[in-house]
C-alpha cells in the first residue's frame, strides 16, 4: 500500500481530488500549477503547515490572495 502514496514533499500539490484517493484529472494538473505558483509569489503553501490526505480542503478556499 506504501509504494502507491507519493512523496511527502509533493503531498501540498496535489489537488484535492487526489488526496483523497480519486484518479487525477488534467484539471489536477491545472490545479497542481496554480499551487506552485502560489508557492513562488508569496513563499507560503495554500494549505498553510498542515496537510491532510482525506477530507475537504477548507484551507485552499481560505487561502489569502497572493497579493496579501
Amino acid at each position: 500500500a506504501t509504494t502507491s502514496l507519493p512523496p511527502t514533499e509533493t503531498l501540498r500539490f496535489l489537488s484535492p481530488e487526489q488526496r483523497m484517493g480519486n484518479s487525477p484529472l488534467r484539471a489536477s494538473d491545472v490545479y497542481s500549477l496554480g499551487a506552485l505558483g502560489y508557492r513562488i509569489l508569496t513563499g507560503r503553501f495554500l494549505q498553510g503547515d498542515n496537510i491532510s490526505l482525506i477530507g475537504a480542503d477548507e484551507e485552499t478556499l481560505l487561502a489569502p490572495a497572493p497579493s496579501a
